[in-house]
Formats: C-alpha cells, structure tokens, sequence
C-alpha cells in the first residue's frame, strides 16, 4: 500500500513504529479477546494518534515557507499540545482557536503545557465562532490545520499505521480483530483506519465512539467521505457503500457531552489502570468503555447495540469469541518534564482559565 512521500524525504515527527501491540488478560471479559494498539508510546516527548497526524502537515507547512500554524481545538486539546510541541522543535510558532470544556486536572495541564511551549491562545464562547475567529486572525503565510488534525495529510499516517498492522498480524504478534474500536472526534483517526483497512484487506470493521457528536449519522459524515479520499490518494478506488459497511459509529458514550465523564468511563479507567493503562476522560475512557461493552465485560452494563451482527446472531448459543483491538490514542509520556516553566493555575490567563468549566 504505497504512501505518498513526505515534501523533504523525512517525517518532522520521528515515531517508533510499529506501535507495540498488547494482549489485556482478565477474567471480567468473558470469553472475548482485548488486544491494544498502544500509540501512545510512538514518541518520547510527546505521543498517541496527534503525533500520527503531524508528520505530514508540518512537513508540508516547512516546504511552503510558513511561519506560523493556526490551528483549533478544546482547551485541554492534546491536538493543540502536540502541534505547538512539534512545531516549535521545527521553528513554527502555533496559534490556537481555544474552545470550553470540562475541567479535569489533566486538561489543565495539557493547557499549561502548551503556553510553556508558545502557544498563542484565542478563546471563545463556542465551537460555532471557531471558523470566523480564526480567519479574522489568520495572517498572510500561515498554515491552517483543522481541528483534531482533521484532513488527508493527517489520516494517511493512520491509513498507512494499517499496513504495519498487518505486518504484525502476518508475524503473529496477533490474531485478525473482529473489530478495531477507537474514540471519534473530528474523525482523521477513525477515517484513516477505514482507508487503511479497505485497501489492505483485513477482515476488521471500525468501531467509531463518537465524544462530540450527538448523532451517529453526523458523526459518520465525518469519516466515510475523508476515508474515500485517502484511498484515492493512496492509488486504491475503494466505494463509499464499501467504507460505510466496514464502519459503525455509536454515540452512546457522549452522554452529558464533551469531556464529561460517565459511570461507564469511571469504570474502564479503573479496568485499564489495572493493566497499566491510563485513560482521559474526553477519548479514551469512552473508547475503551465501549470495547468492553463490546466484550460484555462483566462490570458494564451489555449492550447488545454495540455487539458484532456474528455474536447477535447466535443469541442461545454458545458464545462466539470476540477479538477486539483497541487503538489506544493518548500519550504514555508524563507531562512533568514538559511544565518546567508552565504557569500554575492561579497563573493561568483569566480569559483561558475561563474555558474550564466545573460539573
């Protein structure tokens, strides 16, 4: 499966891939299988599907001469953290439309981590003024980058992650999922996945956990079109009804909205953290909530919706084992070494500080 080149012949984002592979082993899944795709050790400063996305737009922005980027995001985003991280060691400042979200300890130190790093915020009320405000400041030479890192250059590095997945499926180091789960924002990540699979061919549909959108079909509308595009790009014609068979979104976990945590999500940061693995309440926890779900795990509550059409087909027979992979999107690193010279929350910009709402 052939990857456009990079403009300067090198990634501006060095990761370690392969991502290592990890085989979660408890009891409270039942007969199913849960296999992680860790992306979140892909870079020791910073790392999880962001530091995937970059490569290519920062690249592209160096060989156009720009400056500076303009990007977007909550003001927790770790999309707004991981461009300001890279794009700094390549000598570009970053300017971030900044909207509300939840507080948590974590985001805040997201936040302060990317104002150590120069990050130039703009808040605003609400996502709706995003598009104005950031074409009023945008400046002559500067590169836009959606929000989450929306767009080809960035979900073709998750269309081309497939094919190292195959890789390691073809060496053992897995069985072919069933199903690849992941969280869905802005939907690069979900869409490159997509691609990937239909091109390369292993028998696994997407699993897309929406934690933004209300609506699954609004959801989808992000990830079926930019999917299609990928697999132009990268030579394959793929159909949309093709893309849309392989991929299911469900909007169960966005419950009280974004970054809000749930019973579900408490619940599988527990689980995770048993196994090592630390979850946010924003993406993660809500996409792995859902891979147990998926598993009939025990300790959440089933939802048949949510299971593969091969395992509600077989409802008073015995089960039928799931494999589900869970692409894991969230950095592994401690944000400690990056807030050397962060501002304190007391010392937060009133107008930033005001963004983080309390439940």
């Amino acid at each position: 499966m052939p990857i456009p080149p990079l403009a300067n012949g090198r990634p501006e984002v060095e990761l370690q891939v392969p991502s290592p592979i990890l085989r979660f082993s408890s009891a409270e899944l039942g007969s199913g299988e849960l296999w992680v795709k860790d992306d979140g050790q892909l870079n020791p400063l910073y790392s999880g599907n962001k530091a995937r996305n970059l490569g290519r737009c920062l690249s592209a922005a160096r060989a156009a001469g720009t400056r500076r980027i303009l990007t977007a995001g909550g003001a927790g985003s770790h999309h707004v953290l991981a461009t300001t991280l890279f794009a700094r060691r390549c000598g570009l400042a970053t300017t971030a439309v900044l909207t509300p979200q939840p507080w948590t300890h974590h985001a805040e130190q997201t936040l302060a981590c990317a104002l150590a790093w120069g990050l130039e915020p703009i808040p605003v009320a609400t996502t709706a003024e995003v598009p104005l405000t950031a074409l009023e400041h945008r400046q002559r030479g500067d590169v836009l980058v959606p929000i989450g890192g929306w767009g080809t250059l960035g979900s073709l590095a998750h269309a081309e992650a497939v094919e190292g997945l195959s890789g390691q499926i073809q060496q053992g180091s897995l069985p072919v999922p069933d199903c690849i789960v992941v969280a869905l924002g802005s939907g690069g990540t979900a869409s490159g996945i997509l691609a990937g699979l239909a091109c390369s061919r292993p028998g696994a549909s997407v699993r897309g956990i929406s934690v933004f959108a209300r609506h699954a079909w609004l959801a989808r509308a992000f990830v079926v079109p930019l999917a299609a595009r990928e697999a132009r790009r990268i030579g394959q014609q793929v159909g949309w009804r093709e893309l849309d068979s392989r991929l299911l979104v469900t909007s169960a976990e966005v419950s009280a909205g974004y970054g809000r945590p749930t019973p579900s999500t408490a619940t599988a940061q527990v689980i995770a953290a048993r196994q090592g693995l630390t979850l946010d309440t924003t993406h993660t926890a809500k996409a792995f909530a859902a891979a147990l779900r998926i598993l009939d795990c025990s300790e959440l509550t089933p939802s048949p919706a949510e299971r593969p059409a091969s395992r509600r087909a077989n409802v008073g027979r015995a089960p039928v084992p799931i494999r589900v992979l869970y692409s894991h999107t969230l950095s592994r690193g401690s944000l400690e070494p990056l807030l050397a010279e962060a501002p304190g929350s007391t010392e937060l910009p009133s107008a930033v500080r005001s963004l983080f709402h309390r439940a």
